[in-house]
């Protein structure tokens, strides 16, 4: 005997306050059936949305998803709804939505586990409970080193009437929010200044014209013509920069951080950025540094404070990328439409409109590759491959920075913070 049980009515009642409060979830779109390549950035079910904003919604009668982490099964009660939200920007991250009575995931209602197929195709099965005899079908997104997963729990045979019939929809997002919109799909007669609610403001205007360019989370550039009431009258995806004129750069002086050898890493490990024979480039919230090899000393630094380059998680961590020659870094704040760029070899800093780069460095391998998985917490995420075949990565011994070490396989390469 199943024991999860049917929602009650309060349930109800809160899936229609959030449904207020929300309006509509986006609906999903397969992109690319059978690939993986998922819409689940703002997955709706039952009025639940990913990424909502926790601070506009009514969450007393909601609990938290700490209770999901148990060992013993699922004998606890699944009547309410359970959620986890980023403490620093209140968004939803994580929810477990009873969808016994049925899943409104728009603009479908679902109830088995055969409708589910039919809209997003075969996914990633599994036992979510053998006791209880449920199963899972699941599905994920991937946006480089982020995701979003939706899970659908469905019995393995008939309940009330209905084969595979669907008990509980988890999903979780570690994207982040708010989620970049189509700008695409504004239509024609919005006033303008719902296109900047809902784009923020524009990156330039059209000279001569009554319009506006936009560039995009993902660096694409969107041009908005207006007609003489200030209303959408035309939609123009730029199909390369040429087609809109390029935003003046900023040229901006760059510091170095105030570091000491006591001061504490953080949070989160070092991050590795790039590795050569020659040089290696790492950074977290408290800079940007290039260590030289040969000379086993930092030979430039950063202060990433002054750019709001400083966070490694959350809605605008700070996404670094280098070219393949260690030349050239790029600092974009998550959150905005611009990005910083550095220059390593004559120490300059410049600030400019986003545009991933696409042509990076990626010669990473997963540090569990290298060291003993139980022993990773102390240890840069990534390792890179030498030329000689050896492996290098960061290391610390207490997690400050007077204990950090660069490391080839075992032999150690020197203090890199020497302060």
């Amino acid at each position: 005997m199943l024991n999860f049980k049917k929602p009650t009515a309060w349930v109800t009642i809160a899936a229609v306050m959030l449904v207020a409060v929300l309006s509509v979830g986006l609906a999903m779109n397969r992109v690319n059936d059978g690939t993986g390549d998922y819409d689940f950035a703002n997955f709706s079910v039952n009025g639940f949305v990913l990424g909502a904003d926790t601070n506009k919604i009514d969450t007393s009668t909601l609990t938290p998803t700490a209770p999901l982490n148990v060992s013993n099964g699922y004998d606890f009660n699944f009547e309410e709804i359970r959620y986890g939200a980023d403490v620093n920007t209140g968004r939803l991250r994580k929810m477990l939505v009873n969808v016994y009575d049925g899943a409104s995931i728009p603009p479908h209602n679902l109830t088995n586990l055969e409708q589910i197929i039919d809209i997003y195709g075969p996914g990633k099965k599994g036992w979510q409970d053998r006791g209880q005899r449920l199963r899972y079908m699941e599905y994920r997104q991937e946006e480089g080193r982020l995701s979003a997963t939706v899970r659908f729990v469905y019995t393995d045979g008939e309940a009330e009437g209905i084969n595979h019939r669907l008990v509980w929809v988890i999903a979780e997002s570690s994207l982040p929010y708010p989620y970049p919109v189509d700008a695409t799909k504004i239509a024609v007669g919005t006033p303008i200044d719902e296109v900047r609610e809902i784009l923020g403001e524009p990156s330039g205007q059209l000279s001569g014209l009554r319009g506006e360019i936009y560039v995009l989370e993902d660096g694409n550039r969107v041009i908005i013509y207006y007609d003489a009431n200030g209303l959408v009258e035309r939609v123009k995806a730029a199909e390369s920069a040429e087609e809109v004129p390029r935003l003046e750069e900023t040229r901006l002086a760059p510091t170095s951080p105030k570091l000491s050898p006591e001061q504490s890493i953080g949070a989160d490990m070092v991050q590795l950025d790039y590795a050569s024979n020659d040089i290696v480039i790492f950074h977290d919230y408290f800079g940007l540094f290039v260590y030289d090899l040969n000379s086993q000393k930092i030979v430039r630094s950063l202060d990433l404070n002054p750019i709001g380059c400083t966070a490694t998680q959350g809605d605008n961590y700070c996404e670094v990328s280098v070219s393949p020659d260690g030349n050239t870094v790029q600092l974009h704040p998550m959150s905005s439409k611009n990005m910083y760029v550095y220059t390593v070899s004559d120490n300059s800093l410049r600030e400019t409109v986003y545009e991933r780069m696409e042509n990076r460095f990626t010669g990473f391998v997963d540090i569990t590759d290298v060291v003993d998985y139980q022993k990773a917490g102390n240890y840069s995420h990534h390792a890179v491959r030498f030329d000689t075949g050896e492996y290098g990565y960061l290391h610390t011994s207490d997690w400050t920075l007077g204990t950090l070490l660069m490391y080839a396989t075992i032999w150690s390469i020197g203090c890199l913070m020497s302060l």
